[in-house]
């Protein structure tokens, strides 16, 4: 994933919303993927980012589930 990120980054692609989101979706380097998503949500606030900003907050354990 982290060669993936490098060449996106490389070449100028935006992705780190769905970078954090796949993070999250599979329990990996979580604190990552809220620091993307916070930076993302940042820059260009929409639904789909507040979406995957929650989600990483939850995996973060800063939000609690019913």
């Amino acid at each position: 994933m982290d060669v993936l990120r490098q060449l996106n980054k490389a070449n100028g692609v935006i992705g780190d919303l769905q970078m954090a989101h796949y993070l999250a979706d599979h329990d990996k380097d979580l604190e990552e993927a809220l620091k993307l998503a916070e930076t993302e949500y940042k820059t260009r606030p929409t639904v789909y980012g507040a979406d995957t900003l929650a989600w990483c907050y939850y995996k973060n354990g800063q939000i609690r589930g019913r």
